[in-house]
């Protein structure tokens, strides 16, 4: 699994990827793209990550992919003693079938951004029943985030 932040700079560099992989230049076109990815720009307040499922062997690709249904509800932000837990957007997700790229916004209190500000202890957490993996959130991070979340 990778989970990528998202923010303003990402989100353009992945309007110019889509524009240059898709051959795009039609204005109407290039509109919708701007559209769908303005999607991914996070609120003030919030971090938006992208989050990929990577499945190396695609020979069962559909059966491991659904080993991870119910992710949407296994993954959050710990920030010092407080968990933030990632709002999945929907339509990824369904009884029966799974996308391996996945949206995911992490609401901040101001409480929790405040700690988060102030270098409280801070993990990406994934609790899954097939999964469970954490990573600490960096200085350099953490920085970067902070600024995000306060633009």
């Amino acid at each position: 699994m990778t989970l990528v932040f998202e923010n303003r700079d990402t989100v353009i560099f992945q309007i110019q990827e889509m524009m240059r992989a898709e051959k795009i230049s039609d204005l109407d076109k290039i509109r919708e793209e701007i559209e769908v990815y303005n999607e991914l720009i996070p609120a003030p307040g919030e971090l938006s990550a992208t989050l990929f499922l990577e499945i190396e062997d695609q020979t069962h690709l559909r059966e491991d992919l659904l080993k991870f249904l119910g992710i949407d509800e296994s993954v959050y932000l710990k920030v010092g003693n407080q968990s933030i837990h990632a709002r999945f957007e929907e339509g990824h997700s369904k009884d029966d079938k799974i996308s391996a790229v996945q949206y995911v916004k992490f609401p901040f209190s101001e409480a929790t951004l405040q700690a988060f500000a102030k270098g409280e202890k801070a993990e990406l957490v994934i609790n899954h029943p097939n999964y469970q993996a954490s990573a600490a959130i960096e200085a350099d991070t953490r920085q970067s985030l902070v600024e995000d979340l306060t633009a």
